[in-house]
């Protein structure tokens, strides 16, 4: 598909809709143009269009949330997700401690597990979240990109959520 490769730089390419990219939407969320195209369509809001980026994302969301692309695609997905999905992309991510730990520290991820903590919509999600980060708390604290996601901990739970000995 040429216009993926667009050899013109500078040169936006000539998406008119997702249906078009159906099965490769994993190919475009790491394009920058292409990523400004999905964005733009996941900001739209309309239902389907959100539900076939989730679902051909789906297995990559730890992948996207550190690539310099990616990670925007998955920002907005995240703005735009209902409660099954974030639980979804929520245990996607903390599957995989050491993972979740990579992503927390990068500078891409950093802003996706962000948006992901702003962007929980009950006590099981943030309890879940909280009893995993809780082992990393001082090491992410002392990172660059790590201490971030401390932040936000503190700035969207509660006292009570935030204690470092439950």
């Amino acid at each position: 598909m040429s216009s993926l490769n667009n050899d013109h730089q500078g040169q936006s390419p000539n998406y008119s809709s997702l249906e078009e990219l159906r099965g490769k939407i994993l190919m475009v969320a790491k394009d920058h143009n292409g990523r400004r195209f999905s964005q733009g369509k996941i900001e739209e809001r309309k239902t389907q269009e959100i539900e076939m980026v989730f679902v051909e994302l789906e297995d990559h969301f730890s992948e996207l949330m550190v690539h310099r692309s990616g990670n925007f695609v998955i920002q907005s997905l995240i703005e735009v997700c209902n409660e099954e999905q974030i639980n979804i992309i929520l245990f996607s991510v903390i599957s995989d401690k050491e993972r979740l730990m990579a992503i927390c520290v990068d500078m891409h991820g950093t802003r996706c597990i962000q948006k992901l903590l702003e962007h929980l919509t009950n006590r099981d999600q943030i309890s879940l979240v909280v009893s995993v980060l809780r082992p990393f708390a001082i090491t992410l604290s002392k990172n660059v990109n790590g201490h971030h996601v401390i932040q936000h901990c503190m700035k969207f739970f509660t006292y009570d959520d935030n204690k470092i000995n439950n």
